[in-house]
């Protein structure tokens, strides 16, 4: 699948290509599943794109039809531009970029465990390092970061708030958190009656000026980390531009943190840190500490109606793509 132009779901084209015999190194996988992310929608619009034509896609979950793992279940992280090349039946990866799957592990299941399960996990453990009893607050708590960072803050015995609309707070509570909804509430006020010292961390995939009550709601000593601008693009770069200059500003005040948090992209995320950690998440599942929730399984060439999915927020949880 390529994008072609910027624009709707109606810039996504499937293409017949051609692939090449893998190389030594190599593996030529035949994909079963691929996950759909809010990234690929942002650059479907022509954010953080590139001019010509490209394959969007995270993470995939296949089978190797060529190399030393014939045979063998695996997922990928695909690099070295993350975000590009899942959307395909089929491509050639690194060897060492393969991660393997449980016997039996469904792949739509196993796509699904990738990148928001993967983030969730590293901004928890690797980013914040939170021990049980500490608190954090998600912002877009029932999307799909926000349901996996709930999920695994749960195994973890932290205390969770999720900014979250009315009719999504049910889900909020299902994954063990409390809900707060961002439309007819302030969100700051909010959680300090919860919680009058603040939180020990917030997530915000928002940017701009929410970043700034984001920091309002911390604790003394809290951290706030900045993993998206989806609030911001929409009012354009000029937008993402004055939230970025005010991330800085918040970084450079006194007690309180900030860090950046980019998959597979900053220290505390780098791709083979992203590979060992899917094969924690996966081990994890197969132990029964959770599940996630695919919100839609649709085949590959419903790529577009997967997108316009997207893009209305009209499912709770993954949305995967099925190349079976």
């Amino acid at each position: 699948m390529v994008v072609r132009g910027a624009g709707g779901p109606e810039v996504l084209h499937l293409e017949p290509h051609r692939l090449a015999a893998p190389r030594l190194g190599q593996a030529q996988i035949e994909v079963e599943a691929c996950g759909v992310a809010f990234g690929d929608a942002m650059r479907r619009r022509g954010y953080l794109a590139p001019p010509w034509r490209f394959t969007p896609g995270y993470d995939l979950v296949g089978v190797v039809t060529a190399g030393e793992q014939i045979g063998r279940r695996v997922g990928v992280i695909l690099g070295p531009w993350v975000g590009f090349g899942g959307y395909t039946s089929h491509l050639l990866a690194p060897e060492h970029a393969l991660v393997p799957i449980p016997v039996g592990l469904d792949p739509c299941v196993a796509v699904a465990l990738g990148l928001n399960y993967v983030s969730a996990h590293q901004l928890i453990h690797r980013t914040l390092g939170l021990a049980p009893g500490q608190s954090l607050l998600v912002h877009g708590a029932a999307g799909g970061l926000g349901s996996a960072v709930l999920d695994v803050a749960r195994v973890a015995g932290l205390r969770v708030f999720g900014t979250a609309s009315a009719g999504k707070h049910d889900r909020v509570r299902a994954l063990g958190g409390e809900p707060i909804d961002y439309r007819s509430e302030d969100f700051v006020r909010s959680l300090r009656r919860r919680c009058p010292d603040g939180v020990d961390a917030v997530l915000d995939p928002i940017g701009g000026s929410n970043l700034l009550r984001s920091h309002a709601a911390l604790a003394q000593r809290g951290t706030l980390v900045t993993l998206g601008i989806s609030g911001a693009i929409e009012q354009g770069w000029s937008a993402v531009i004055r939230g970025q200059l005010l991330a800085a500003r918040l970084a450079r005040s006194r007690g309180r943190r900030v860090r950046p948090y980019g998959f597979a992209s900053t220290p505390w995320s780098t791709p083979a840190m992203c590979r060992a950690d899917w094969a924690t998440v996966l081990q994890q599942h197969t132990e029964g500490l959770f599940t996630p929730t695919l919100g839609a399984v649709l085949p590959l060439t419903e790529v577009r109606r997967a997108h316009r999915l997207l893009d209305a927020g009209a499912v709770q949880g993954k949305i995967v793509l099925s190349c079976r």
